[in-house]
């Protein structure tokens, strides 16, 4: 069938001098070249003894600035369908990635620890998930296909192994600011697109220019090799469909297009939301490789029944089952097979995007996404003809990159444009602008009905509970909701805890905040975890903290700038003057909660008369005393009466 598609449009290429028809190549060669590209391996997971498994680990803390450049090439699609637990588990892993892409601290794998007894995994039920989480983070270029799981009792340790040679922290940063620097080009041409399909071509090119099929061994022996990774794309310029598909996957993200990276048994493609419809892109199969037709488009926003018609590369394996959206359309983008055709039209009042050119499984479709005269985009005609052509209006459709399955009523037809938040009959809640879902909006966004909400992928994120950045500051967020009617500490995972004031993080707040867990120390807002010392508040005074809490049981002296302090249940005591004794430094001599390292003389406490000298007791002085007029014999420090 493909053969006879794509025969026709080279001959009616060549007869309508649209293009000029390939010279040496048969289309028979183009198919059987591309069919040869399945260079996918199975990943290798392996059971080891406990003694095997190394857990990385670092007191450092992921930055908000950090976690948000890495996160942004990930999809939500598959984590969004995941139990709390496995989320997790998902986002444990995920954030030692993150630190091992920025820093320099050698690591042989990332390693989660798993309760068994309340999951109830098995090994296969293991690797599936291990497999799952490396597919859908194919920026962490240095995760191998080498995966390794350790049980004792209920605990299971799940590993993925960093490549050999990346386990060391100087070579593995070497390569990520070669390999940030080459995609963070790439996507400065992605994001000078506009519209959802435009930035699909323009990924599906970038990745079929810059790179030639091929395998790509790596040096820790024939089981592990680079061309699993999008190091071999990226970097190297070389690499099989896994390659291919985990550098599209991480793209289209990046660039608000909801995406997920799909395999066979064999091969490896994409799925891809264009303007709420997902449709499959295999750029491996679609990089031709010769002079004279280098990218064709045979294989280009197409439906399931398009891509397996054929061949067996396409046939989803099981780990997939129950998660990947259904692929129903073929967009018109590739229905010449060779060359590409825009599938946006424009009339008087609308551009369209045309949803599908597969008439014989369903009628056409176009779907308005841009008013061109202010009309609202809900008021554009039932039917539409274009070039002798009649599509039907496609029904408006949501942002299903976080659930398998589309709500077949997403919002009621009001028939007034929709804007800001509206909720779904599924009870999700998206943000509109003009009747279209912003799908690749990410922030906080105020509704002036229903408040301030965090949004991801256009979507309100009841998941999320955190700290939200926006122009004005940063935000506590709560089950999505910002909390202004919310003043105490707050945690964030990835930017630490901080003192919030009415919803909003307080930079200039220093002093002492209490709450469930005890007394901090904040400084600019942020709780001092690495300050131990004397802390001043203006109403609760003077404190002694360690780590940043105040420790209600130290009882000693305390050096500040000011002098040495005397403290009792962590508290300065600034009523008290007498002999201090302090186990590190010895007795001396306090005014008013401070040493007095002025005074010479005699001092009494319960235990009698003692000498000091300088503020501290002299136990080594034996000899005679005058002071206040008299004379008296000292032994050791001590008055002897």
């Amino acid at each position: 069938m493909k053969q006879i598609i794509l025969m026709a449009a080279i001959v009616m290429a060549a007869v309508s001098g649209y293009r000029e028809p390939v010279s040496a190549e048969t289309v028979d060669e183009i198919i059987s070249n591309a069919e040869e590209k399945t260079g996918l391996r199975r990943p290798v997971f392996e059971e080891v003894e406990l003694d095997e498994v190394e857990t990385y680990s670092t007191n450092k803390k992921v930055s908000r600035q950090d976690s948000e450049y890495w996160k942004k090439f990930d999809s939500a699609y598959i984590y969004n369908q995941l139990s709390s637990t496995e989320k997790a588990i998902w986002d444990d892993l995920e954030n030692q990635c993150i630190m091992l892409a920025v820093c320099t601290d050698d690591a042989e794998s990332v390693t989660a620890t798993i309760d068994n007894g309340k999951l109830g995994w098995t090994s296969d039920q293991m690797f599936n998930f291990l497999t799952l989480f490396r597919y859908e983070h194919p920026q962490y270029w240095f995760l191998s296909n080498y995966s390794t799981y350790a049980s004792v009792g209920n605990t299971c340790y799940v590993s993925c192994t960093l490549y050999q040679k990346f386990q060391n922290g100087t070579a593995r940063k070497a390569v990520t600011d070669q390999f940030t620097q080459k995609v963070d080009g790439w996507m400065n041409q992605i994001n000078a697109c506009t519209r959802d399909e435009e930035k699909v071509k323009k990924i599906h090119d970038i990745i079929a220019q810059n790179t030639t099929y091929g395998e790509v061994e790596a040096p820790d022996g024939g089981r592990i090799s680079y061309d699993q990774s999008t190091y071999s794309m990226v970097c190297l310029g070389k690499t099989v469909c896994a390659g291919y598909a985990g550098t599209f996957h991480m793209l289209a993200n990046a660039a608000g297009l909801p995406t997920i990276m799909v395999t066979s048994t064999s091969h490896a493609w994409n799925d891809v939301l264009v303007h709420g419809y997902w449709y499959g892109v295999d750029v491996t199969w679609d990089d031709n490789e010769t002079a004279s037709l280098p990218i064709v488009y045979l294989y280009y926003d197409k439906s399931n029944a398009t891509l397996k018609d054929g061949n067996s590369a396409h046939v989803l394996e099981s780990i997939w089952n129950s998660y990947v959206p259904a692929l129903k359309y073929d967009s018109p983008a590739s229905s010449n097979g060779y060359s590409y055709q825009s599938p946006y039209f424009t009339t008087t009042d609308y551009k369209y995007f045309i949803v599908n050119a597969n008439s014989s499984r369903d009628s056409l479709k176009a779907y308005p996404v841009e008013s061109r005269s202010g009309a609202a985009i809900s008021a554009a005609p039932a039917r539409v003809t274009y070039n002798g052509k009649t599509y039907e209006k496609a029904e408006n459709p949501i942002n299903i990159s976080t659930t398998p399955t589309p709500d077949p009523d997403p919002v009621p037809d009001t028939g007034t444009q929709k804007n800001g938040l509206v909720q779904a009959s599924n009870g999700s809640w998206y943000l509109y602008s003009n009747d279209e879902i912003q799908s690749s909006y990410t922030g906080l966004y105020c509704d002036t009905n229903v408040g301030w909400w965090y949004v991801k992928n256009g979507a309100v994120n009841f998941d999320y509970n955190g700290l939200i950045q926006n122009d004005s500051g940063w935000w506590c967020v709560a089950g999505g909701r910002v909390c202004f009617d919310y003043s105490g500490l707050w945690s964030d995972p990835y930017v630490g805890w901080w003192y919030v004031e009415n919803g909003a993080v307080n930079f200039n707040y220093n002093g002492l905040i209490q709450n469930d867990s005890g007394w901090w120390c904040v400084a600019g807002g942020r709780v001092c975890f690495d300050y131990s010392g004397l802390w001043s508040d203006p109403y609760v005074g003077w404190w002694y903290v360690e780590n940043g809490a105040i420790n209600f049981n130290y009882n000693g002296l305390i050096q500040n700038d000011s002098g040495w302090w005397c403290v009792v249940g962590g508290c300065v005591c600034f009523d008290y003057s007498g002999l201090w004794s302090d186990p590190y430094v010895g007795w001396w001599y306090v005014e008013n909660g401070a040493i007095d390292f002025g005074y010479t003389g005699l001092v009494q406490n319960e235990a009698g008369w003692w000498y000091v000298v300088n503020g501290q007791l002299d136990f080594g002085y034996t000899g005679t005393v005058n002071w206040n007029g008299a004379t008296y014999r000292v032994v050791n420090g001590n008055v002897v009466f």
